[in-house]
């Protein structure tokens, strides 16, 4: 039924795998159950090959998030080392045999990890943000990312998760237990079509598929379940459009300052 012999080259024995899909499965139970988590895009997930699966990161929930999308494709996360702090987190990880980062020194060594994921034909998944959005914005995507496509060349998948925010943000340490959530994955991306306008393009290439996505889920929860479920604020526009509306008000300011100071200036003219 899975051909985890594909999907999963070897790791196909169930004491390698098993782990994954009960966890797995029992993560996106509770999240269909508590937060009525609404999937799309499952049709865009290879299933076979390597494939590096990418997405915006709004909480703790996301991980489990994002295998309401993979299914039958067993991945291995990327995460930080810091997460090892934490029992529950440290259990999780090993469970899904995460590559750890390190964020204060190289990541020479989860890179030739990765690598070798690909090349034997599994998938890896990143969130290339580096760390949970502190206020419901995406933040500017690590450049790490480039290095795993360009030395990969394999298939990017978008994906990405709105309503996180609100049910866990970064100031509790508790989840709520009241909310909707959502994700939604894009068709992949070849590396040639990442690469081809320069490092740069390719990172805005991504985040903007990303956000794209992310507000399309916004908009499905609202028409789901109101308008309220999602709390509106900055993460209703797409972030170049935050930007935008951040630096013209930066210079209007930044005008006013200066139409003050020359009114003090003409006011005081210097003795001559």
């Amino acid at each position: 039924m899975f051909d985890l012999k594909r999907r999963a080259p070897g790791r196909s024995a169930w004491f390698q795998i098993g782990p994954w899909f009960i966890g797995r499965g029992s993560c996106e139970l509770f999240l269909r159950v508590v937060y009525r988590l609404h999937v799309e895009g499952t049709e865009n997930v290879p299933r076979t090959g390597p494939a590096l699966f990418i997405c915006n990161h709004q909480s703790f929930a996301d991980l489990a998030a994002t295998g309401a999308i993979c299914k039958v494709r067993p991945y291995t996360p990327m995460a930080r080392t810091t997460l090892r702090k934490s029992r529950i987190m440290d259990f999780i990880l090993k469970q899904y045999r995460a590559i750890l980062v390190d964020q204060e020194g190289t990541a020479t060594t989860s890179v030739k990890e990765a690598l070798r994921e690909f090349k034997s034909g599994r998938t890896v998944i990143i969130f290339p943000e580096g760390s949970r959005t502190p206020d419901g914005l995406m933040q500017p995507f690590e450049r790490g990312l480039l290095v795993l496509i360009k030395r990969g060349r394999i298939p990017v998948v978008p994906m990405a998760i709105d309503g996180a925010y609100d049910i866990w943000p970064r100031s509790r340490s508790k989840p709520r237990l009241s909310g909707r959530m959502g994700i939604k994955a894009g068709p992949p991306l070849s590396a040639d079509e990442i690469l081809a306008d320069g490092p740069d393009a390719g990172l805005e290439l991504l985040r903007r598929r990303i956000e794209t996505l992310r507000l399309e889920v916004r908009a499905t929860l609202r028409q789901r379940w109101g308008h309220d479920v999602v709390a509106a604020g900055p993460a209703d526009l797409p972030y170049w459009e935050v930007a935008a509306s951040t630096e013209a008000q930066q210079s209007e300011e930044s005008q006013a300052r200066n139409d003050q100071q020359h009114d003090e200036d003409d006011a005081h003219p210097e003795d001559g």
